[in-house]
């Protein structure tokens, strides 16, 4: 193992993660929006680096990511205007 071995299981991490869509329901600050799953579960979602500053209104659908280890926090990486 090299000296940043340790680097190389945390990029694995990121590498895990589960892209599904969402509903946005309702802004809660800037950059934060509760968003409805479509199995109907609600998730905290944030927004990526691309798309901060964009405008987003409720009832937008999204492109999400997630992390296996904790379903309530969602990555915003896409608007769907088109969708839903």
């Amino acid at each position: 193992m090299g000296p940043f071995a340790c680097f190389d299981s945390v990029a694995a991490m990121f590498d895990d993660c589960i892209p599904t869509h969402g509903v946005v329901r309702k802004t809660l600050k800037p950059g934060l929006f509760q968003v409805e799953l479509r199995n109907g579960k609600k998730a905290t979602g944030h927004l990526s680096k691309e798309l901060v500053g964009s405008e987003i209104a409720d009832d937008t659908p999204v492109s999400l990511e997630m992390t296996p280890y904790d379903f309530d926090q969602a990555r915003i990486v896409a608007l769907n205007p088109a969708a839903g």
